[in-house]
């Protein structure tokens, strides 16, 4: 293997060197490798020219210079070295930028499929949320669509009385319920009692209990013919009834 000889200032060097010993100057290991590949090709015959490098500022001098024509230090003790010019070692620079791309592309990799993968996780987890909402919500909705059935059944089924139906929305309040009552155990036990007959006849037509009404409108006109007032009301009694003969006739009376 060919010597190696430092590039500052000549002295022969190993390839393991660091610093050289002759000058104390840091050795590149690249410059080194290339010095030998110089030193080859010129025991191979290629043309290299000599030179003398100055040991105090690196110039290179001609061959023939005792003096530095840089700084004018001495030249005397200087071995002369092959003129093979340091140039800046692009290729190892570039490796190292391409390795740290590399890495820098094989840290995004992984943050990009974590990422997708979140991203995956948290959509699943909204998804699961809307079904779960969307199930409370039918089921709510469904409870308050049956209970208004069943409620609607409950008050249409309701009757009074001897099954009379109520026609209408509204219910009679209670307090008018137990004057009905007081009125009927009033009429049942006092059939002569032709004021308290009408009265309940009246009460149960302005209540929408028409054939509970027809009844008693019917026994106070048995008693009271001519009272043509209470014949009108038993005539509208009757036609909202149903009985729309009935009750055009009982009107033209």
């Amino acid at each position: 293997m060919s010597e190696l000889h430092c590039p500052y200032c000549g002295a022969p060097i190993s390839a393991d060197f660091l610093f050289c010993p002759s000058c104390g100057r840091k050795l590149d290991s690249v410059k080194a490798i290339v010095n030998q590949q110089s030193l080859t090709e010129a025991s191979q015959g290629a043309s290299v020219s000599n030179i003398l490098i100055c040991p105090t500022c690196g110039y290179h001098n001609p061959i023939t210079s005792k003096a530095c024509e840089s700084c004018g230090s001495s030249l005397k003790n200087v071995a002369p070295v092959p003129d093979l010019e340091p140039k800046p070692v692009s290729v190892p620079s570039g490796v190292v930028e391409q390795k740290r791309v590399q890495k820098r592309g094989e840290e995004i990799k992984p943050r990009r499929s974590g990422g997708e993968k979140q991203k995956g996780s948290t959509g699943r987890f909204r998804l699961e949320t809307y079904q779960i909402i969307a199930i409370v919500a039918a089921l709510l909705l469904g409870g308050l669509v049956i209970y208004g059935i069943i409620s609607s059944r409950g008050q249409s089924g309701q009757t009074i009385g001897t099954g009379s139906q109520v026609q209408g929305g509204s219910q009679p309040s209670a307090d008018v319920m137990q004057e009905i009552d007081r009125l009927r155990q009033v009429v049942d036990k006092n059939p002569s009692d032709l004021s308290s007959t009408l009265k309940l006849a009246n009460m149960l037509q302005d209540n929408q209990f028409f054939d509970q009404a027809a009844i008693y409108y019917k026994r106070y006109l048995d008693k009271s013919p001519n009272d043509v007032d209470a014949r009108i009301d038993y005539g509208v009694t009757l036609f909202e009834g149903g009985n729309v003969d009935g009750g055009v006739g009982e009107i033209k009376a």
